[in-house]
């Protein structure tokens, strides 16, 4: 039986495709704002173990926003994984 070489899907390659527009690096919620894409995780792991993309943990300021008036009632720090190029 030969050996079947892996290639990117069309997911996988979107998702290359915007970071390559990000070398910074960009979160999946900043993906989904900005592009309106949103991918779940399993779709982009093996980008990852194949040495395509790695994370790194960040923490960002979120405002606390209460829902029945928009007011602003505080802020609080959420961690996030900021996705890049390898």
């Amino acid at each position: 039986m030969a050996d079947k070489k892996w290639e990117m899907n069309a997911t996988q390659q979107k998702f290359v495709n915007i970071l390559k527009e990000n070398p910074d690096g960009i979160s999946l919620w900043d993906i989904e704002a900005k592009y309106g894409e949103k991918f779940a995780t399993g779709s982009i792991n093996t980008l990852k173990s194949k040495g395509i993309t790695q994370t790194e943990e960040v923490a960002v300021e979120c405002l606390i926003v209460r829902k029945d008036n928009n007011q602003v009632v505080g802020k609080t720090t959420k961690k996030v994984s900021l996705y890049k190029l390898a």
